[in-house]
């Protein structure tokens, strides 16, 4: 999602709960292609850490215009995940070192080793210090855009 700004937001839609920093869940409710082993485990239930796999999964998403495994059915999903190696880009598609290792990072299966959001924008700095800022998203993407309610009226997404 993208406000009249410019600011990015991700969002989802489908199952989601507040998860204190401390606490874990332990349901077991969303979309097998995102959720993170730990969730899928359910042994020790899960904490933000999980949100952290999902947003790894999105950038695979983004670069390659589907999730991995989304041509599977949703348990051969669950095996897959729990069984192999976590995703990656393939490697003879060229995505920058930085985009590879962001990923990397994220899809550690195991949760102790993955990083914490702020871990995550400190050691990828070089990374999100290659976006674009807002003045470019706002003229390149959102100044040709009808107002909301004119792409809404005409069943358009917003």
């Amino acid at each position: 999602m993208i406000d009249a700004k410019g600011d990015v937001f991700l969002g989802d839609f489908g199952v989601s709960a507040h998860v204190k920093i401390g606490t874990k869940h332990t349901t077991f409710v969303g979309s097998p292609c995102w959720m993170a082993p730990e969730v899928m485990e359910q042994t020790d239930g899960y904490d933000l850490k999980a949100d952290i796999w999902s947003l790894g999964i999105t950038a695979i998403e983004l670069a390659k215009g589907e999730a991995p495994n989304s041509d599977l059915p949703a348990m051969k999903v669950l095996l897959v995940v729990l069984n192999t190696a976590p995703p990656t880009l393939p490697k003879n598609e060229d995505w920058s070192h930085e985009f590879r290792a962001f990923i990397d990072d994220c899809l550690q299966k195991d949760p102790t080793k993955r990083p914490t959001t702020s871990e995550l924008m400190e050691n990828h700095k070089k990374f999100f210090d290659k976006g674009r800022d807002l003045s470019y998203v706002v003229e390149n993407f959102l100044k040709e855009l009808p107002p909301i309610e004119v792409r809404q009226s005409k069943g358009l997404k917003a």
